[in-house]
């Protein structure tokens, strides 16, 4: 839960156009944030680190 907060602090524009994108593609928003965290899981969490 951490990691996935401080991703969304730093990367809040980003954040919102990918929600975007998955809005577009499927009308199941929870699926939608389940696949998002986990992107940002893989992708910010060393950023949250440093």
């Amino acid at each position: 839960p951490q990691i996935v907060v401080c991703a969304v602090y730093i990367h809040r524009e980003k954040i919102y156009e990918l929600i975007e994108v998955f809005r577009s593609m499927t009308a199941n928003i929870e699926d939608d944030y389940r696949e998002i965290n986990s992107i940002f899981i893989s992708q910010f969490s060393n950023q949250c680190q440093n």
